[in-house]
């Protein structure tokens, strides 16, 4: 399995989660950019709540890294690890642009 392949085959998904399957990957490209610019302002508490939404929703869109790097995100705002939280968001960058192609 790559990052950019779902863990469950296209086929074998709900067609309703299919059906969403592109509107989720713009989410995390935006997710992305926005993360860019909270770290900017240091806004640790808003990188924190959004990391944690893709915590929750990776996995049950079929993306497992998604929920991995939310979780890893989420405890790097927590404890405002900028080192961390840049690493993170370039691995991030990386997967969703594996996920379009």
């Amino acid at each position: 399995m790559t990052l950019e392949t779902p863990t469950l085959a296209a086929e074998q998904m709900d067609p309703a989660i299919r059906a969403l399957l592109p509107n989720y990957i713009r989410r995390r490209e935006s997710d992305v950019e926005t993360i860019a610019l909270l770290m900017s302002r240091k806004d640790f508490k808003e990188i924190g709540r959004l990391a944690h939404n893709m915590r929750g929703s990776g996995a049950a869109y079929g993306y497992p890294k998604i929920t991995e790097l939310g979780g890893l995100i989420e405890d790097a705002a927590s404890s405002h690890d900028v080192d961390a939280l840049t690493a993170l968001a370039e691995e991030l960058d990386i997967c969703v642009k594996q996920m379009r192609s």
